[in-house]
């Protein structure tokens, strides 16, 4: 639900499940207009406060549509109203499940889909039924490389808070308290940017804490730590085991090879040596296993083209994606900041939206009822409450207010306001959130039927409730990285 920019908050537009949007003139409590342009459900509604009466519609037929309440509209298989079509590129089965646009720059639209990836759309540049206007981002805006600096930065002290803080993380990581530990140099690397060190113990703690998106996050802060001291030996060493662990063992070779010619003194270590067998051995099994599907491939195809059986759902052809899909991929961003801790996998709904005076915080929901608060710069997390008895979908802040509506499963919508710091207890905070987002991390990495039954309220022996074994939710393979911050 959006109201109407310059209507006075008398004109509110709806979308819903029945692919239909509607205009209700709050006033006269009737609807002015309903449009079933869309052929599938509307996820998401956007408007800019600087643009009078337009507002723009994204839906699961992969359609982002855009209306002018000022104009009149006539609803057709062929609508003119459509700014982009997702499918056009991606195949008929993208769905558009979010849609933002910039309120300072309302020409920039920001598109959320069915798959990993965000699209970043100039309405200048685009007119309605015509989809193709992204916005490719130019080789000096791509990631971190045009400000690469070489030489040996990490031999220069830290100073003396930051060391102590580093020091005290060094001795949560010893302890495996990873998340602990990773909090820690998070708030050090806030305060020095640019200590190839703090950057490399990171990573150790990510690749020892393992949680999803872990190990990229890691190979992340290798790079980093490689930009700052190119002679780095950990951050070298680890960049090629989470290449290895990522399963991208072909760059993980060219990388353990390009570690041992650079430091050869170390090409005969334990660590190296172990790295390359499990890389050896991850490329032979690869191999095998391309082989045994192509021969079961062609079986299959012998006995389709004999008509005695189908092929394989294994071999089903996947969708296919056009040549400037590919080409807007290979120039995408990389994410900024990450946020962890959250479940999203049983609704596709979930808000994330900045709240504070400054936007200092990140809120978003999440599968197990809660919602947390991460600080927006450290993006350490700072709180986690209950906001519904099954899922929290929506977070919105008050524009003007320190004021936060939630809302979720449950038929009603909460509001949040701070409280006096009395040293009263809030029912709905939860005390420890490390175990909350450990819980969660399970919950997103369990059996689907397991998730289904927890959300129906079943207790699921042995998935939520922690033990000394897996106490930083790493799984079965806890054990398979082995790391040491300096």
């Amino acid at each position: 639900m959006q109201f109407l920019p310059y209507s006075g908050d008398s004109m509110m537009v709806s979308g819903a499940a029945d692919f239909k949007i509607r205009v209700h003139d709050v006033q006269a409590k009737e609807t002015t207009m309903v449009c079933s342009c869309h052929t599938s459900r509307v996820k998401r509604l956007a408007t800019a406060a600087s643009v009078p009466f337009v507002f723009w519609s994204a839906a699961e037929d992969g359609v982002i549509l855009q209306f002018d309440y000022r104009t009149a509209h006539q609803c057709s298989s062929e609508s003119g109203n459509v700014l982009v079509n997702l499918g056009y590129h991606l195949g008929r089965n993208v769905e558009a499940k979010c849609i933002a646009v910039n309120q300072l720059q309302p020409h920039l639209l920001a598109v959320g889909a069915n798959d990993s990836y965000i699209r970043l759309y100039d309405r200048r540049m685009i007119s309605t039924t015509k989809p193709n206007g992204v916005v490719p981002p130019t080789e000096a805006s791509k990631g971190v490389s045009s400000c690469a600096k070489w030489g040996p930065m990490s031999s220069k002290p830290l100073p003396p808070r930051v060391e102590a803080i580093k020091c005290k993380a060094n001795e949560k990581f010893g302890k495996q308290k990873y998340t602990l530990a990773i909090n820690l140099y998070n708030k050090a690397i806030q305060m020095v940017s640019d200590s190839a060190v703090l950057y490399c113990n990171r990573a150790a703690a990510f690749m020892k804490r393992a949680w999803d998106g872990d190990m990229y996050a890691a190979l992340r802060d290798c790079h980093v730590s490689l930009q700052l001291e190119a002679g780095y030996v950990k951050a070298h060493l680890r960049l090629a085991r989470c290449l290895y662990e990522l399963r991208w063992t072909n760059e993980a070779i060219d990388c353990l090879q390009a570690f041992k010619l650079r430091f050869p003194d170390y090409a005969t270590g334990q660590a190296c040596q172990a790295l390359e067998r499990d890389i050896k051995r991850a490329i032979f099994s690869r191999s095998e296993i391309a082989f045994a599907d192509f021969e079961e491939g062609s079986r299959s195809e012998s006995q389709s083209s004999n008509g005695s059986a189908n092929s394989s759902p294994k071999h089903k052809r996947q969708p296919q994606i056009s040549e400037q899909e590919k080409t807007w991929r290979s120039l995408a961003y990389d994410y900024e900041l990450r946020y962890c801790g959250h479940c999203n996998t049983t609704t596709d709904i979930k808000e994330a939206n900045f709240f504070g005076s400054a936007g200092q915080y990140v809120v978003a929901g999440s599968d197990d009822g809660s919602f947390f608060v991460w600080d927006k710069q450290s993006t350490n997390l700072v709180r986690v409450m209950r906001g519904d008895d099954s899922i929290v979908n929506c977070l919105q802040p008050h524009p003007s207010t320190c004021l936060l509506a939630t809302s979720g499963i449950d038929p009603v919508v909460r509001l949040w306001s701070p409280k006096p710091e009395d040293g009263s207890k809030e029912d709905r905070e939860v005390v420890d959130s490390e175990d909350a987002a450990v819980a969660n991390q399970r919950r997103m990495n369990a059996d689907p039927l397991e998730v289904m039954l927890m959300n129906m309220g079943y207790r699921v022996p042995g998935l939520l409730e922690s033990d000394e074994a897996e106490v930083d939710g790493r799984g079965a393979e806890a054990n398979i990285v082995s790391c040491r911050p300096s």
